[in-house]
């Protein structure tokens, strides 16, 4: 996780009103699955706290760590915006 501000950071005043309107807040247990590679999905997902990690399986079955992501960051907007499957998975590491 880099020092660049977070998604939620860079929102200007009324970008952050209309996220929060749209939006659900769900919690979250260490372990849980968000999404899963190949799940089809339209939502995106925006923390407000929590650490999560993105995963996806090599050709041989080996879970690789893509990033790790937290507090105001944004997962998923890829396939919401272009219908694919996720292209990978997405598990809590703390409670959030």
């Amino acid at each position: 996780m880099s020092g660049d501000p977070s998604f939620l950071e860079r929102l200007a005043p009324e970008g952050r009103r209309a996220v929060d309107h749209a939006g659900t807040e769900r919690r979250h247990r260490r372990d849980t699955t968000v999404f899963r590679e190949g799940d089809v999905s339209r939502e995106v997902v925006i923390f407000l706290e929590g650490r999560v990690k993105l995963t996806k399986l090599s050709p041989d079955g080996r879970e690789i760590i893509l990033d790790l992501r937290g507090p105001g960051d944004i997962i998923g907007e890829m396939a919401a915006v272009d219908g694919a499957a996720r292209s990978a998975s997405a598990v809590f590491l703390t409670e959030g």
